[in-house]
């Protein structure tokens, strides 16, 4: 295992730290402590070919000036709160409004936006890593109390990206913690029509026209949305409005399963296995080309997918989901595990 350190820009006078973590195979995972951010994975193919197949920019600059989610983590809450507002312990906060009347992906300032501290490298036989924090002060976006988060990224040489979150509170406050990583398996050569994707899950949550929750659960079967077996996305994604941007509710357990995707062509494919209850499929419906990624590809609609493993959208508003409250005294803590890989 390999690591590279450097500084590559600067934010408010503070340097903005890249980490290239490699393994003995040749494949990468770089990252920036500016948003917390994933902003290049680069993957073997089957014929041994090396390619990137998640978003995001060379230039750091671009995480502060633009808002695409790039790889970052999304928080305090991510995706969306019906119109910024949600009650707690009988007390209403109202959170900045960023999205149309809701807020998405914690307000103007969410983690995205921020430089989080490093707290230093771990490096291991068979893993390496980076662990990274950031103080949410009590009323930053309209959330309450002294939020300390702390979220440590590890690559393997099993070719995983491990992803672990706490975090600790000093008043009652709502936290919805996820990685916004966009993947194409065959190196942004087309859309991801030709990905074949199972999710495991039997029900979504329902949502409004403006993908708010409606607080049901609705099943998959015989819908555009069933993916519970293997399908291309092709097969379905045309029955949809836009594309899809749901969240899937996943079978409880302890760092389960979730689904996965392949790419034929390419031979690769990613596993996701999460402990959260829910998985946000996104298919990059708001990409129009404008944002420019690594080897000067445009980021065109649907030439990418996201799986954000997280707790469900607007949660804070619906009792009967799991519950986002952290209090006092209790530990927040969540773990993701991508696998990639490849397979004829």
């Amino acid at each position: 295992m390999k690591l590279t350190q450097s500084v590559v820009g600067a934010f408010n006078g503070q340097p903005i730290h890249q980490f290239v973590l490699e393994n003995s195979a040749g494949n990468k995972v770089t990252l920036i402590n500016f948003g917390a951010a994933v902003t290049a994975i680069e993957m073997l193919d089957k014929n041994g070919q090396l390619e990137h197949i998640a978003c995001g920019f060379a230039d750091p600059s671009a995480y502060v000036e633009s808002r695409p989610y790039m790889g970052v983590i999304c928080g305090r809450v991510a995706n969306r709160i019906n119109l910024g507002k949600f009650t707690l312990d009988g007390k209403t906060y109202q959170i900045g409004v960023n999205h149309g009347k809701h807020t998405l992906h914690g307000g103007f300032m969410g983690f995205d936006k921020v430089l989080w501290t490093v707290l230093g490298v771990v490096e291991e036989a068979d893993r390496i890593g980076v662990r990274l924090a950031y103080l949410s002060k009590d009323g930053d976006e309209g959330f309450p109390g002294n939020l300390q988060v702390e979220v440590t990224y590890f690559f393997t040489e099993k070719n995983e990206l491990l992803i672990n979150y706490s975090a600790t509170t000093d008043a009652p406050t709502v936290l919805n913690l996820t990685n916004h990583s966009y993947f194409n398996l065959g190196g942004f050569k087309a859309p991801i029509y030709d990905h074949l994707l199972t999710i495991h899950a039997s029900q979504v949550t329902e949502t409004d026209p403006e993908l708010i929750p409606t607080g049901k659960l609705i099943p998959v079967a015989g819908t555009p949305y069933d993916y519970s077996t293997a399908r291309a996305i092709d097969s379905q994604i045309h029955q949809t409005a836009e594309g899809y941007d749901l969240n899937y509710v996943i079978e409880p357990s302890q760092l389960g399963w979730a689904g996965e995707v392949f790419h034929p062509a390419s031979g690769r494919f990613l596993q996701v296995f999460t402990t959260e209850p829910g998985l946000q499929f996104y298919t990059a419906n708001h990409f129009n080309g404008t944002e420019i990624g690594h080897n000067d590809t445009p980021y065109l609609k649907h030439g990418a997918l996201a799986l954000e493993t997280q707790h469900f959208a607007d949660s804070a508003n619906h009792p009967q989901f799991p519950s986002t409250v952290l209090r006092p005294g209790e530990v927040y803590q969540q773990e993701t595990k991508y696998l990639f890989g490849v397979k004829s």
